[in-house]
């Protein structure tokens, strides 16, 4: 009778050891699973966010582009204008300076006959 006590003592806490063992890799496995979901979750999201921060530097690209180009064309248009502002002061200077060697001359001119007419005198 020992022997079938002993007997049915070990085969009780065998069984019961397998029961735990196949309930541990059971759990094992649904959290394994339960892991995977979550990774495959995390990465849906990431390719998600890395798609939407491609768009955005896209975006930022484009803008860039526009803003050298609209900087390249200013810059065009500024030397233009500064070039027509050389150009339109170096004409009235020129005038000018024609107008002055003018007025010189007939100063000189003046001076030359209010001399001859001192000397006269």
């Amino acid at each position: 009778m020992r022997k079938s006590v002993q007997t049915t003592l070990v085969l009780t806490i065998g069984i019961v050891f397998v029961i735990t063992l196949l309930a541990g890799c059971q759990e094992q496995s649904i959290s394994d699973t339960r892991k995977s979901r979550l990774i495959a979750d995390e990465n849906k999201q990431l390719k998600q966010q890395l798609a939407r921060r491609d768009r955005e530097i896209e975006k930022q690209k484009e803008l860039l582009e526009k803003c050298l180009e609209e900087k390249k064309n200013l810059k065009t248009m500024l030397q233009g204008q500064v070039k027509n502002l050389m150009e339109g002061a170096l004409e009235k200077v020129s005038r000018e300076r024609a107008e002055f060697r003018k007025e010189n001359e007939g100063l000189r001119a003046q001076i030359e006959e209010l001399k001859k007419q001192l000397e006269e005198q």
